[in-house]
């Protein structure tokens, strides 16, 4: 049986005496076991002198004791229950050198009886019998073997054959499993064994290992004597005849059944069942001669017998002779050892089992109590192999508690481990709870207790309820059962007959537990494991609920002993022993005492006992509703609908159980009365047969309303109130299935769109402790890694006296100056603690400490994964582990995991996803009619326009990579069994109607392609990422690029030598292949190999290597020869080569032409436009210049006549029959290049097509977009660059433009066809002719009615009908994750990680993942593991582009900072109370109603948004999101017209609000004397001028009617249209404000003498709001940096340079204007730089140079504390998303070093920010002011006392400069 799970406990308490509790003597039962002054004492007793106490822990047990074993073999069959390989084998011998080498098992063959201590050789004795020992000397003789002796030839003296049994070799073939464990294996079946009976010859698993100190022999020796007893086999099986299959198995120690050398010898031809039976412990003997043949190579030598051991090994000789002694004479007189050694026992344990192995009844448990005491030695041999063992403190006589051996119950009785949970149900042990334990099972176990599944039983429960109860007496005595009352009382024994009283006692406590714990029935078994068959060496009994018992139960049911088994047997022995008549009486009493416990347990809890099963099966339950009690037939409730809630509430007893009031009676929070109408309704309804009918129900008006919501709760409302029939009316629909509860008594039930890592939603989110500050808003949150303890590590401030102070405490793990980081975060305030999460021991966990920082506590100890999360409520904190809900109990300082009932996530299901999306590689087939493309890790092909679409039979999402190669077929590249990549050669797409092409050929492929479908290949010599893969035009091979900087040639060739050559091209693909590798060049440098391009005719190979950090070579190579020969060396960077088509030129791109442009905003030179241009090498001497144009007629030059198809001049009408040879003249081809006549720019790619045009792509860099504030580097939203894809005629020596917004473009093998990416939101690919331009195509598909098709050239992608499944891709993710940061990350240690072990423990959480958003959560928390910054994942580009949208730009604003709510007198309106302004002249960073034409300012009121009336209960945020428009009208009062509005508010109030006034007008329209009606006889006036007329006149009665209410001025509102702004334009706005209040600030606070600069980033933004600000403050006397909240970047260099250059001039111009500066934007001042804990990445370096150079102060508090670099270290995943690691760290010379990652930069002056700082104050700010005048104060900077003479003349010129030089 398994160990029960269990926790380690803050301080192990000792081991309780029993005596020393009072209970035990005030209960009879108890006093009868013990009595108040009975027993010796056992300690005293049991004491061992010094030496031997000394000698004994000198031998401290090394092994961990599994499944309870007490021997070195036990432990290795424990630890390896197969070894029957060699890697087995390594592990055995490994394993046997940590438990103490061959001397150890030496030492256990002495104790055994097996070796002579004196003579270390093996034993003759016929106990115990080593059977092939006797053989071997001779003392035992096989007469039908002497014949089969002599043909082992020269070998007969050194070696002996044996036979089996006869009766086993003629069952060699019987399939009764009788005889399958002892039959033979083979019908012929031999053992060879050897003649030399020193013990290190007794078994495989030593040979080698014996010192030679002991007359041992090295590993080369031994290899030497194996490879002899092979021969000698071998030759026998030859001499006799056999078959030429020979087998030669050894079993090694732990798997063999007998302590001396066997081989077996089978014929293989006749295998009988008994070698499959065998097959786990079989191991090959050549298998033992490769492992020390590996040991021999390398020298290996055993460790020799240390000087320091001798006491110890003579004690261990004489170890039989000492145990003889204590056997007495019988066993002297034998002459044999106390072990019969039955299998190869060389334990006690091991003789019981093997001589008893089954000990259920009275009958072997009195066989084996009778075998220990006669045979075996009796308590003193057991006390010595536990004491050998480890189980047994030999000084105190104690079981040991340490965990090797790990003895679980031991540990858990003496307090040293506790069990979560668990504490509950010690209560109901009542008077036994002092002196037992009851433990529980692992929590899987116990789930898998009905479990046939051949991986749960035998470690499952053995049924539902199952539980055991352990002693907290941890007197070895009290171990098993085996052994009560055989230690004499003389010897510190209890005697039998405390022995049986301890029986009873566990008896009655297990009975007494069993009554009083929910759910238990009344049919309860009690087991014990006797010793032999026990798993754990210390007291346990079983408890089972037999009412509902597992497979396990039967698994084990050979040694199942019952108590009342083991009571009878030692009850027998007490009679036969003629006990005196005080312990008879003693027995008598204690009997008496135990049944009237049982009984009165019984009784006690009968009449509330939960359920009580009648005589005729019924089962009546006790509840308690509402606080009444109530009892009910179990049926009667089970009457519900299966969906329904009631049904769940009494189907499980868990669910209803949950919750028991003080009786232990199941607690129902319902109210009583509603509930019994329901119950009695059920009642009737079971009583009712098929036929009868009920009335409605009819309840009283005061409770139908009750009864009918409760009804409908329960989900029987149609059943109970709607139904007359049983089972309801059939038409009726039933409305309990609509119906779905949350929560099921304290059991969680969620719905399907829950999933197990999503759990942790139910929590809380975590935060980090950090004072949020203005700048904070505009901060994009970086991630905390676990053991962070940079600025952001979380602090704690409390306000306990008015004012906030941080709270400090001393973290027990650090050094007292850093003691208060602990990486704190989720702070939560329980009672009088403050409780929080913390990692200072390295793992994440809870924690708290007192409002003082004092008494730090740790509340759980989870280690592998980290506690997450946490939220607190009442007594309660939950938190998750692993995607799991955990709860902690403040009241009993205890975690226990939380149920949850999960709905089916489905990720298993396939869905489909449009394939154009998720297209990422599209290449053509070297015949241009197909194409394949990779989507989602699988490789679909397909013809371009119609067809079907095959995908490529291979791993689902493991392709990473592909390639067409010359013979048409597809070459996949797959990382499904990384490390190593995996190569397919796919078949080809199938011919059509290749019968009617009357080509032999095309129908064998065809044949070929289904017998050989696809082959695969291992590269097992190539390590890393995949980089390229490109291949050869003309033969089956590729170049393959890697990670690790390393260019492979892989080939393809057959194995009768058939390889690929220009001659030869296709390796047959009818016939298996092979794979051959090898490596042409490596690069030290990132990134130092790239962009490999072959030859036409496959012989030459041209690459780049960098050789500089900013430089590479342009290298060729010739593959005979392997030469390599620099085209282009590493002064420039070279890249993209690529040979012409007829091999007589190879063009490459090179940033090498230079020209400048100037920056006006800088004051510097840029070389914006890039230094890009192509070149062209001759490779021939001879070859000409294609830029010098050729004699050509008009025509020609008009295209009319044939005009050369290529730069070498050839004719296009020849047709290439076959592969012409390249020729390359190496001597000189560096001066060779040529120039290409085209502009200089930004190059990516180029190629040449089959008729000889050159193409390449260009890019028209666009200028940037720094408007998204706060977001990451790599997400701004900015336009990609605009790519030209051009072509060079060398017809007319001239670039044409064939393509616009081209992302990439690749050909066809054959140069004919190329596919175009065009780009977009939506990608598009294009198939034309190679060299065809998108004019071309646009006039082909003119006439077309479609966009896609062969006229148009646009591929449909929507033919695949992509499906993925969430479950296969996240297991390919994260492989792809675990194996990149082992190849990639830049510290190949992982910091000391063990990261294969750490991935396995978090493997296993993954199959409970169900989305990506939970892969993102699981994977992000191992990465966090790795303790480094710049790690960030996202698993799906899906999950999130969700996470990002809506969240940022779907949130609309005014641009109204703050305004509050006014009340008038007949409604309100919101008074501004400030504006967001920014720069007003700047839609993309202004407040909208700050912008010139809105007129809105502070003291505004606004009345109405579009035409809505504001009120108080909605924000004008609520309001702006209802509209869902991002334009709005805003209707309000100017400030200077609000007195008016006011007024005009009286007004209305005096004449009834709104109604009156339209009262008063309708009045005064009817009361008007200037009411006429000439406008209506005068019809030629009406028909011009009836509208402006009747304006004018309701504006003359509206004036007049004012004027009667005396309202002089009506114009105090306005209506504007105002378009509203995002997110990202409120963040530009605010940063804006911020940095010109703060330059107002800090200008009003120095006279103007120091000027102020806010650096929000180190990248794009940064720069612009640098010098925007910087020609004006950089003329102060001093300047502040504000680098807090800076999200870093790469460009800090750029801004340290320019604070570094200083003036270093004046520039004087004529009289009347002032100087300048030269250089113009030298700075001159002092300078104060500001950082806080948000100051992150490159900010941070900034930060620190600034620091060590001396420019300045620093003030703020620590930065973030990351400085890794990232870039060259990205993971593209297969849906899309991206891992990110940091590819190198940053080191810096002196005090820095390492210091920035994971600490941050430490300020000159600590300036903290409180919480409760007044609201617009800054001390940060406020510090660097004064930090800035104390630096002016001491003299540095300013310019007061610069003066500048005039010019001299120029003839005294020359002795002026000579004057100021002297």
């Amino acid at each position: 049986m398994p160990t029960p799970v269990s926790l380690p406990a803050e301080s192990p308490p000792q081991p309780k005496d029993f005596k020393q509790s009072s209970s035990w003597a005030m209960n009879p039962l108890f006093e009868a076991f013990f009595g108040p002054t009975a027993g010796p004492d056992w300690t005293k007793a049991c004491a061992v002198t010094e030496a031997d106490a000394q000698m004994l822990k000198m031998q401290e047990s090394s092994f961990l004791g599994v499944e309870g074993a007490t021997s070195l073999k036990a432990e290795i069959t424990g630890k390896i229950p197969e070894l029957n390989s060699a890697a087995h084998y390594r592990s055995a011998r490994k394993l046997v050198q940590d438990l103490g080498g061959a001397l150890a098992v030496k030492e256990e063959l002495i104790y055994s009886g097996y070796v002579n201590g004196e003579t270390s050789k093996l034993t003759l004795l016929e106990r115990p019998m080593n059977i092939f020992a006797l053989l071997a000397s001779g003392n035992l003789k096989q007469p039908e073997s002497e014949p089969e002796q002599e043909l082992l030839g020269t070998f007969k003296t050194k070696f002996k054959i044996c036979r089996n049994k006869l009766e086993n070799d003629i069952n060699w073939d019987n399939p009764d499993m009788k005889w399958v464990k002892t039959s033979s294996m083979a019908r012929l079946h031999r053992f060879l064994t050897t003649r030399d009976l020193h013990y290190q010859w007794f078994n495989p698993l030593i040979f080698g290992l014996v010192p030679a100190d002991d007359d041992g022999v090295a590993a080369r020796a031994a290899l030497a004597e194996v490879e002899q007893m092979k021969s000698a086999a071998l030759l026998f099986a030859k001499n006799a005849g056999w078959s030429e299959k020979i087998g030669l198995f050894v079993n090694v120690f732990g798997h063999n059944n007998v302590n001396s050398l066997f081989i077996h010898v089978l014929d293989m031809a006749e295998l009988g069942p008994a070698f499959s039976y065998h097959a786990f412990k079989n191991l090959p003997l050549d298998d033992v001669i490769k492992v020390l043949r590996e040991e021999a190579a390398t020298n290996f030598l055993p460790a020799p017998v240390k000087t320091t051991d001798l006491p110890g090994l003579l004690e261990k000789a004489g170890a039989r002779r000492r145990r003889d002694s204590t056997l007495g004479e019988n066993h002297q007189n034998l002459g044999n050892f106390f072990f019969a050694g039955t299998d190869g026992a060389t334990s006690v344990k091991a003789e019981i089992v093997g001589r008893l192995p089954i000990i259920k009844d009275a009958a072997s448990f009195r066989a084996a109590r009778r075998m220990l005491t006669e045979e075996l030695g009796g308590m003193a041999t057991l006390k010595e192999e536990l004491n050998r063992s480890g189980f047994i403190d030999p000084v105190t006589g104690n079981l040991t508690t340490g965990t090797r051996p790990f003895n679980v119950f031991a540990r858990i009785g003496g307090g040293v481990m506790t069990q979560p949970g668990m504490d509950k149900e010690q209560e109901y042990l009542q008077e036994f709870k002092d002196h037992f334990i009851i433990c529980s099972n692992l929590p899987a176990n116990d789930e898998h207790w009905d479990s046939d599944d051949k991986e749960w039983v035998g470690k499952a429960s053995m049924s539902k309820r199952h539980r055991f109860l352990t002693i907290k007496d941890l007197h070895w005595q009290w171990f098993n059962v085996l052994g009560f009352g055989l230690l004499p009382e003389s010897k510190g024994g209890a005697g039998l007959g405390r022995a049986i009283a301890l029986i009873e006692v566990m008896k009655a406590a297990a009975l007494r537990y069993t009554s009083l714990c929910p759910g238990w029935s009344d049919r309860v078994g009690l087991f014990y494991h006797v010793f032999g068959h026990n798993s754990v060496n210390s007291l346990h009994l079983h408890i089972l609920d037999m009412a509902e018992l597992g497979p396990t139960f039967w698994h084990f049911e050979y040694k199942n002993c019952p108590l009342d088994v083991v009571l009878k047997v030692l009850k027998e022995e007490a009679s036969a022993n003629s006990m005196g008549a005080e312990n008879l009486g003693l027995m008598a009493e204690v009997t008496a005492a135990a049944k009237a416990a049982a009984a009165a347990a019984e009784a006690a809890v009968a009449q509330n006992r939960p359920s009580v099963r009648m005589a005729n099966g019924m089962e009546i339950l006790n509840l308690n509703v509402g606080g009444e009690p109530f009892s009910v037939c179990r049926g009667t409730m089970l009457q519900a609908p299966p969906d329904s809630l009631l049904y769940k509430l009494f189907a499980k007893d868990s669910v209803r159980l949950s919750n028991l009031d003080a009786n232990q009676r199941p607690y129902l929070e319902y109210p009583a009365v509603a509930f019994r109408h329901i119950v009695d309704r059920l009642r009737l309804l079971s009583q009712l047969g098929e036929e009868d009918v009920l009335q409605p129900l009819e309840l009283p008006a005061s409770q139908e309303q009750q009864v009918r919501e409760l009804a409908w709760i329960l989900g029987v409302e149609d059943m109970v109130l709607n139904s007359a029939q049983f089972g309801g009316d059939p038409e009726q629909p039933k409305r309990w299935h609509l119906l779905q509860r949350k929560t099921c008594g304290s059991q969680i039930c969620l719905g399907p769109q829950f999933i197990a890592w999503a759990a942790m939603e139910l929590a809380s989110l975590c935060f980090h402790l950090v004072v949020q500050t203005p700048l904070t808003d505009l901060h994009y949150t970086k991630l905390i890694f676990q053991g962070y303890r940079g600025g952001m590590h979380g602090s704690v401030w409390l306000n306990l006296d008015g004012t906030f102070q941080p709270l400090k405490f001393k973290d027990p793990f650090c050094p007292s100056e850093v003691g208060v980081l602990m990486n704190i975060s989720c702070l939560m305030w329980q009672r009088t603690r403050l409780f929080f999460l913390a990692d200072p021991d390295g793992s994440g966990n809870l924690w708290s400490t007192n409002l003082k920082g004092e008494d730090l506590q740790k509340h759980t100890g989870h280690e592998v994964f980290d506690v997450r999360y946490a939220k607190n409520d009442q007594d309660m904190i939950v938190y998750t582990v692993a995607g799991q809900l955990w709860c902690f109990s403040t009241d009993t300082a205890e975690s226990y995991p939380l149920s949850i009932s999960l709905g089916h996530p489905n990720c298993h299901l396939p869905r489909s996803l449009p394939a154009a999306e998720w297209a990422e590689e599209v290449a053509l087939h070297p015949k241009g009619h197909l194409i394949s493309c990779l989507c989602r890790g699988s490789v679909y092909e397909m013809p371009l326009w119609e067809g079907p679409v095959m995908r490529l039979p291979k791993e689902v999402c493991s392709c990473v990579a592909f390639c067409y190669l010359c013979c048409g077929r597809v070459l996949t590249v797959a990382d499904s069994n990384l490390p190593n990549w995996t190569l397919a050669i796919h078949p080809a797409y199938p011919m059509l109607h290749c019968e009617e092409t009357g080509k032999i050929g095309d129908v064998l492929r065809d044949l070929t392609d289904i017998v050989l479908p696809t082959q695969s290949f291992i590269l097992p010599d190539m390590r890393g990422q995949l980089s390229s893969i490109t291949a050869s035009p003309v033969h089956d091979a590729v170049l393959i690029t890697t990670s690790r900087n390393e260019l492979w040639l892989v080939e393809f060739c057959t194995d009768d030598g058939d390889r690929p050559s220009a001659e030869r091209p296709f390796a047959r693909t009818d016939t298996i292949l092979h794979l051959e590798s090898s490596q042409l060049d490596l690069s030290e440098w990132e990134d130092g190999i790239s962009d490999p391009s072959w030859s036409p005719d496959g012989e030459w190979v041209a690459y780049c290597r960098k050789d500089l950090q900013h430089g590479s070579s342009l290298i060729l190579l010739e593959l005979k020869s392997r030469v390599k020969t620099v085209v282009a060396d590493s002064t420039f960077m070279n890249f993209s080569p690529s040979f012409d088509p007829d091999g007589s030129y190879l063009a490459f791109l090179s940033t090498r032409s230079f020209a400048p442009v100037e920056d006006d905003v800088t004051c510097n030179l840029s070389f914006a436009h890039g230094a890009d241009v192509p070149f062209l090498v001759l490779l021939q001497k001879g070859c000409r210049n294609p830029f010098l144009r050729l004699a050509q007629s008009q025509s020609q030059l008009d295209g009319d006549g044939e005009a050369e198809s290529s730069c070498s001049g050839e004719s296009e009408a020849e047709e290439m029959s076959k592969v012409k040879e390249v020729l390359v003249d190496l001597e000189g081809i560096e001066n060779r290049l040529l120039k290409f006549p085209v502009k200089t720019g930004r190059y990516k790619k180029c190629a040449w097509t089959s008729g000889g045009k050159f193409l390449y792509m260009r890019e028209s860099p666009r200028p940037s977009c720094p408007h998204e504030v706060g977001a990451d580097d790599d997400d701004d939203d900015e336009k990609e660059d605009h790519n030209f894809f051009l072509s060079f005629d060398f017809r007319n020596l001239k670039e044409e433009k064939l393509w616009e917004d081209v992302s990439d473009f690749s050909l066809s093998l054959k140069l004919e066809d190329m596919v175009v990416c065009k780009c977009g939101d939506d990608p598009e690919y294009m198939v034309a002719s190679a060299g065809k331009g998108a004019t071309e195509m646009q006039d082909d598909a003119s006439e077309a009615s479609s966009t896609i098709g062969p006229e148009s050239g646009t591929l449909d992608l929507s033919r695949i009908m992509l499906q993925v499944a969430f479950a296969d891709e996240k297991v390919q993710t994260f492989t792809a994750i675990k194996e990149f940061v082992k190849e990639c990350l830049f510290d190949p240690e992982c910091g000391g990680l063990d990261w294969d072990g750490l991935c396995e423990s978090y493997s296993k959480v993954l199959p409970r993942i169900g989305s990506w958003t939970e892969l993102t959560d699981l994977c992000t928390e191992m990465l966090a593991e790795l303790g480094l910054s710049h790690v960030s994942l996202d698993t799906s580009k899906e999950e999130f582009a969700e996470s990002r949208s809506g969240s940022a730009n779907d949130l609309r604003t005014m641009g109204v900072a703050e305004c509050s709510w006014r009340d008038f007198t007949t409604f309100g309106a919101y008074e501004v109370e400030k504006l967001i302004e920014g720069d007003r002249w700047d839609p993309q960073s202004s407040g909208p109603v700050a912008r010139p034409g809105v007129g809105m300012t502070v003291g505004t009121l606004i009345l109405a948004i579009n035409r809505i009336q504001v009120c108080k209960s909605k924000p004008l945020e609520q309001l702006l999101a209802e509209s869902n428009s991002s334009e709005v009208f805003v209707t309000f009062v100017p400030a200077e017209n609000v007195q008016s509005f006011l007024s005009i508010q009286e007004a209305l109030k005096e004449h009834g609000g709104v109604e009156g006034f339209h009262n008063a007008w309708s009045r005064f329209n009817q009361t008007d004397p200037s009411r006429s009606k000439k406008g209506k006889k005068d019809k030629k006036g009406k028909k011009h001028q009836r509208k402006g007329a009747k304006e004018e006149e309701t504006e003359r009665k509206l004036a007049a009617m004012f004027k009667k209410m005396h309202i002089e001025n009506v114009s105090v509102w306005r209506t504007v249209r105002v378009a509203t702004a995002d997110e990202n334009t409120r963040k530009n706005a605010i940063m804006r404000d911020l940095v010109e209040m703060n330059g107002r600030v800090v200008s009003e606070a120095t006279n103007g003498r120091v000027g102020y600069i806010l650096v929000p980033d180190t990248v794009r933004l940064g720069f612009v709001e640098f010098y925007r600000y910087f020609p004006r403050e950089s003329c102060k006397d001093a300047m502040i940096i504000d680098l807090r909240c800076n999200s870093g970047g790469f460009a800090a260099e750029l801004f340290l340079k320019q604070l570094q250059l200083g003036v270093l001039g004046w520039t004087v111009p004529r009289p009347g204007r002032r100087p300048t500066r030269c250089p113009e934007l030298g700075a001159r001042g002092q300078f104060v730089l500001l950082v806080d804990e948000n100051t992150c990445s490159d900010a941070e370096f900034w930060a620190d140079a600034f620091q060590r150079s001396g420019a300045g102060k620093v003030v703020g508090v620590r930065t973030w504390g990351g400085v890794t670099a990232t870039g060259a270290a990205d993971l593209h995943l297969i849906a899309g998303g991206q891992l990110t690691l940091p590819d190198s760290h940053y080191f810096a010379c002196g005090r820095t070093g390492f210091s920035l990652e994971n600490w941050g930069v430490v300020p000159d002056t600590v300036v903290e920010w409180p919480p409760d700082s007044p609201k617009g104050s800054d001390p940060q700010l406020r510090e660097g002011i004064a930090e800035a005048m104390r630096l002016l104060d001491a003299g540095g900077g300013g310019t007061e006392g610069v003066t500048i003479p005039s010019f001299p003349r120029t003839r005294l010129h020359r002795q002026y400069a000579q004057k100021q030089q002297s």
